[in-house]
């Protein structure tokens, strides 16, 4: 490592050390729900209806949980959910957390203030997230008896520490390509560690996120979560050897007789990526950039309600003082959640609109 690039990670994690004491850590341009979400789900007295409040003031990321609840890969039952207190209790707090991050790092990934380098570590680490993070979920799902919902939460944050060190290293032009992935390279995984600690995550959500890039190392006693990530991580590269790589071995997806275990689960895998991604399968039906979503909200407490009298707003019967998007689409979802209500609808490109708004204030 060069000494510029040596000086620079020392002062990451300089930088981390005094964010973690001072109880500040959070990533810079994570969108404000995402922050909320994060601090409200490191309390063990954390709500549905409190993670309900804080996905309906992000109307974005509160329809992306909606349609992950009611997608393929995560639906337990064949009904379908348009209420979001009941896709946040069908997902778990691992999955919203999970969608979450996916969401800030999209959103990441639209802003134009970064360097060129950063631009380009920025999209490797969101590809890489995206095809851990589906591999893990096949991987402990179909391979061992690990949760497959916390495997997905790991393979997405794996990628923690580089997103700390891209942003933190947008403003430093001077550095070279070579040298911001000798930083990476070198500090990631013991960033990723320390973030994933302060957000009071699982032991062993840490540990695998500290030794993901111990591929040669055998490890001892059950299949962990670290075999898992490790394994994901190689799967995601096309390494197949179980007699060079341990952990692909050790969670039994290692290239057999010129077999690989994995090839009967691409197809779930690709599914899983999308549903992260909002890229169409045929699966789940949606691309990104291929339908057009509309979103408008009015939020307003019960007991702001006007005195006349008004029906309670239900799934079928919003109340009047939403905003509403009428189109030509196929897939509307009316949420309500605790004390306010979202209407949602999606429809196609280039499809016209007609919108209706309340006259009345909010």
């Amino acid at each position: 490592m060069s000494t510029t690039a040596h000086a620079v990670g020392f002062s990451f994690v300089e930088k981390l050390a005094k964010d973690l004491r001072d109880e500040r850590l959070e990533l810079p341009a994570f969108p404000e729900a995402v922050i909320r979400i994060q601090r409200a789900l490191q309390s063990p007295d954390t709500s549905t209806d409190d993670v309900v409040r804080i996905l309906s003031s992000e109307p974005a990321l509160a329809a992306r949980l909606l349609r992950m609840a009611n997608s393929a890969e995560f639906r337990r039952v064949d009904q379908n959910i348009t209420d979001l207190r009941k896709a946040v209790a069908r997902m778990g707090f691992n999955m919203v957390r999970s969608v979450a991050v996916a969401f800030a790092m999209r959103q990441l990934r639209k802003k134009d203030t970064y360097t060129p380098t950063a631009q380009l570590q920025l999209e490797q680490a969101w590809e890489d997230s995206l095809n851990a993070s589906a591999a893990c979920f096949v991987i402990a799902k179909r391979f061992t008896r690990l949760n497959p919902d916390q495997a997905l939460l790991t393979g997405l944050l794996h990628v923690l520490g580089r997103l700390y060190i891209i942003m933190r290293a947008k403003d430093m032009a001077e550095l070279s390509d070579i040298e911001m992935r000798q930083i990476i390279d070198s500090w990631h995984a013991s960033i990723g560690k320390a973030i994933c600690e302060s957000w009071g995550l699982p032991e062993e959500l840490q540990h695998a996120v500290e030794h993901q890039d111990e591929f040669d190392v055998a490890q001892d006693g059950d299949v962990s979560m670290t075999d898992v990530l490790i394994a994901a991580k190689l799967v995601a590269k096309g390494e197949q050897d179980g007699a060079k790589f341990p952990a692909l071995r050790r969670v039994g997806v290692a290239l057999e007789h010129g077999v690989s275990p994995m090839e009967q689960h691409d197809t779930e895998m690709k599914s899983v990526r999308a549903s992260l991604s909002e890229k169409r399968t045929e699966n789940n039906g949606w691309a990104r950039g291929s339908a057009r979503r509309c979103v408008t909200t009015r939020l307003r407490a019960p007991y702001d309600y006007p005195r006349r009298r008004r029906a309670k707003p239900t799934n079928n019967r919003p109340a009047p003082n939403i905003d509403r998007v009428a189109g030509s689409g196929t897939d509307t979802a009316d949420i309500v959640a605790n004390s306010c209500s979202v209407v949602f609808t999606y429809v196609p490109a280039g499809a016209p609109l007609n919108l209706v708004r309340n006259r009345r204030r909010v």
